[in-house]
């Protein structure tokens, strides 16, 4: 799963989640606050 960097739907129509890369904060939308 991990190695594909994401994990399909089982009908294969779409992706359900997809790995996100480092950094995160480049996929953050501006002013947004980190936890």
């Amino acid at each position: 799963v991990l190695q594909n960097k994401n994990i399909r739907a089982a009908d294969g129509s779409g992706f359900l989640l997809r790995k996100v890369e480092n950094p995160v904060t480049r996929h953050l939308p501006a002013n947004s606050h980190r936890i």
